[in-house]
């Protein structure tokens, strides 16, 4: 599959790079994206998560980011529509 940068259309596409988070004592963790299926909720908001990886133009640095799981994310916030009505 050739990938060209949205912005620049070069074709020196680097994908699938890792995206690293940094907590607390600079621990290193893969980046990810949340949704809680029960936003209001004091406790027990099923948070659900997905790491993110990125794909980066080796010319310009444009980065596009991903989720590694967007069907679980969508159904998580699919749920949390119907909890809130």
């Amino acid at each position: 599959m050739n990938q060209s940068c949205a912005k620049c259309h070069s074709v020196k596409i680097i994908p699938d790079a890792m995206v690293i988070d940094r907590a607390d004592y600079s621990v290193e963790d893969e980046f990810s994206v949340a949704v809680d299926e029960k936003p209001d909720a004091l406790m027990f908001k099923q948070r659900i998560r997905s790491d993110v990886s990125a794909t980066v133009c080796g010319d310009c640095g444009f980065t596009e980011f991903f989720a590694k799981e967007p069907q679980k994310l969508y159904s998580a916030y699919q749920n949390k529509l119907r909890n809130s009505r």
